[in-house]
């Protein structure tokens, strides 16, 4: 860690990035765990506002003020957003990523932008597929999509990886052109269950959940067979196609969790509020005050479009990733 910050000190005078030797000495289970308190701390600092907030109406927790759920989830993602951010460039993140060009700064600011749209959007809740952020991961997709219909083009890659290339640039576009028309939302529909909590399910969550799972599980066998190919049929990867598989791969884990948090999101309502009811065993008051204003669900349902613009943003870097080697390839032949 002494010497990750010495370098940071050093660097930040030369305008330069980590070296590789630096890179290898983050602690990434350490970043994990510092990302994740940071996320519990929002989360805490959140509830707390809204508590507090209460107390300035007459009625308390009992107000029929309608928008605490609103101030509950911007107030988290603000907080959450910068917080992480900080930590980011605390350990030098941004500016290794700023090390790949200048496209990787403008989707930072990109994918800022977007999430600070969506915070300050006063015309429609921020849990909403309505909200303005989809305009933002649309355009990411079609950002990514042009990307990968640009490296497919190249000489430089073997006729069947241009056709997958170009094959996943295609689906992508479709995904941004779903993102504006909103088509995914006119399949299935609402099922209450018969438990006793008499939970809503949207059938259409699962379909876009199975969706999410189907590409997650095909990117890994996909992944598997090329590794398996290099290794005992002898073929060779064209330059940057491991390296936006695994960046592809990713995206599809971001997008699962996204889906996930979308198809459960009753469920953590309910352990959440059970944790409080554990918590605050003598004040029901607190606890039918989440309870009716839902706070987790609006959350995962804020989260779930949060996380679909950083898939965006990750299939960006998946397509200029994969074009920016190729060009590397093209100027060193």
């Amino acid at each position: 860690m002494k010497v990750l910050k010495r370098e940071l000190r050093e660097n930040r005078t030369r305008g330069t990035g980590l070296s590789p030797a630096t890179r290898n000495h983050i602690h990434y289970p350490k970043l994990c765990l510092t990302a994740i308190t940071a996320l519990g701390c929002s989360l805490i600092l959140a509830y707390v506002l809204v508590l507090t907030l209460s107390l300035f109406f007459a009625d308390g927790l009992n107000s029929q003020f309608e928008d605490f759920d609103q101030i509950f989830v911007r107030a988290f993602l603000t907080v959450a957003v910068v917080t992480l951010t900080l930590i980011a460039i605390r350990w030098g993140l941004m500016r290794h990523f700023y090390e790949h060009g200048r496209w990787a700064k403008v989707l930072t600011y990109a994918v800022g932008l977007g999430m600070a749209s969506a915070v300050l959007d006063p015309s429609s809740s921020i849990d909403r597929e309505n909200n303005v952020i989809r305009y933002w991961t649309s355009g990411l997709l079609v950002w990514a999509a042009l990307a990968l219909f640009f490296a497919s083009r190249t000489s430089h890659l073997p006729a069947y990886q241009r056709v997958a290339v170009a094959f996943l640039g295609f689906l992508v576009m479709l995904g941004a052109i779903d993102e504006i028309f909103q088509f995914h939302e006119f399949l299935g529909d609402t099922v209450i269950t018969d438990t006793p909590d008499a939970l809503r399910v949207d059938s259409q969550d699962f379909i876009t959940l199975f969706v999410a799972l189907v590409g997650f599980v095909g990117s890994v066998v996909g992944l598997a067979a090329i590794h398996a190919s290099e290794r005992f049929l002898g073929l060779k990867l064209a330059r940057g196609i491991r390296k936006s598989a695994m960046l592809f791969i990713s995206a599809c884990i971001v997008f699962l969790v996204a889906m996930m948090l979308d198809t459960y999101d009753h469920y953590l309502e309910n352990f959440v509020n059970n944790v409080i009811a554990a918590v605050l065993e003598t004040d029901s008051s607190i606890l039918e005050f989440t309870e009716k204003h839902e706070f987790i669900i609006r959350l995962s349902n804020c989260l779930e479009e949060f996380l679909e613009l950083m898939t965006a943003a990750i299939l960006v870097c998946c397509g200029m990733v994969l074009l920016q080697e190729q060009n590397l390839t093209g100027s060193s032949a």
